[in-house]
């Protein structure tokens, strides 16, 4: 499975080329750095999925970038990557300040339930 991820600070958004490749709408009278251009979710893809990072992996998102260019495909303060990693991994996107990577899914200590036994064990 290919993965698209957004290796600098900042929030991911495509470039008006790669936008216009994936049919999504740009308005090239706005120039904000908050504007809508660009902006890569799963609602401007017309995908319904409760996975909120089903955009990122979109044969179609996937695909337009491979034909651009990571360079040319990648919007404002971007640096984009596709990882591809193996299709049976279950796995999440981690976020530092916009700056991503992929990480398999595990189980962690101490647990949110274990911090709730703590707090009633603490009461008595």
């Amino acid at each position: 499975m290919k993965i698209l991820l957004n290796r600098s600070h900042g929030a991911l958004n495509l470039s008006r080329a790669a936008s216009l490749e994936l049919g999504l709408p740009w308005d090239d009278a706005e120039t904000s750095y908050l504007s809508s251009n660009g902006a890569l979710t799963n609602a401007a893809l017309g995908i319904d999925s409760p996975d909120p990072t089903a955009c990122r992996y979109d044969p179609r998102v996937i695909a337009a970038v491979e034909k651009i260019g990571l360079e040319e495909s990648a919007g404002r303060y971007v640096e984009l990557l596709i990882v591809e990693i193996p299709d049976d991994i279950e796995w999440e996107i981690w976020d530092y300040d916009g700056k991503e990577s992929i990480h398999e899914k595990h189980r962690f200590w101490p647990a949110e339930r274990d911090f709730l036994v703590i707090r009633r064990n603490e009461e008595t």
